[in-house]
C-alpha cells in the first residue's frame, strides 16, 4: 500500500513521491499494488492523476486503490468522477483515513433527504464513509475479498 497524491500533512515541499507512475516498478514485478486514496491529487479541483489512474486500472490486473479520505473536501472531485465509472469501481477497496474525519457533503443534492440525513446521523467514521460512498452508488470491495482471492487462487495453483 502506498500513498498517492499531495499530502497536506507533511511539511517538506516534495511531493514527488506521491506520483502513482512510481508504482509502476512494483507492479511490472508482480506486486499487488494498493494506492491510497483512489490516485487523488488531493488539490479540490484538479485531479492530476486521474489519466494515470485509469490507466493503471486497465493494465495492471495487481493493481487497487482504496478509498480513504476520497469525502474529504480536496478530494471531493475523485469521488465524484469515480461514482460515474463502474468499469474500476472492481478495483476499489474500503478505506476511511481515520482519525480523520468523514464528510457527507458529496452526497448533498445528489441523494434523497432521508439517505442524506441517515447519513448526517452516522457517528462512527467507518460506518459514514459506507453510507457515504455506497449512497452515491460507489462500488468498493474489503481488503478481506482481495486477500480471499488471492488465496483461493494460490491454492488452485497448486
Amino acid at each position: 500500500m502506498s500513498h498517492v497524491g499531495y499530502e497536506f500533512s507533511l511539511i517538506g515541499k516534495d511531493q514527488s513521491l506521491g506520483d502513482p507512475d512510481r508504482l509502476r516498478l512494483a507492479l511490472d514485478e508482480g506486486v499487488t499494488v494498493i494506492a491510497a486514496h483512489a490516485c487523488s491529487y488531493g488539490l479540490m479541483l484538479y485531479e492530476k492523476f486521474l489519466p494515470t489512474f485509469r490507466e493503471l486500472c486497465e493494465r495492471y490486473p495487481n493493481f487497487y486503490a482504496d478509498i480513504s479520505a476520497l469525502t474529504q473536501p480536496h478530494r471531493l472531485k475523485m469521488l465524484l468522477h469515480l461514482r460515474h465509472h463502474p468499469e474500476v469501481q472492481s478495483r476499489l477497496l474500503f478505506g476511511t483515513d481515520y482519525p480523520l474525519s468523514v464528510f457527507h457533503m458529496a452526497a448533498w443534492g445528489r441523494v434523497g433527504f432521508r439517505k442524506l440525513w441517515d447519513m448526517i446521523r452516522t457517528k462512527n467514521r467507518f460506518d459514514r464513509q459506507v453510507e457515504v460512498c455506497a449512497g452515491l452508488n460507489l462500488r468498493f470491495r474489503s481488503i478481506g475479498d482481495l486477500l480471499s482471492n488471492s488465496t483461493t487462487t494460490s491454492l488452485a495453483d497448486h
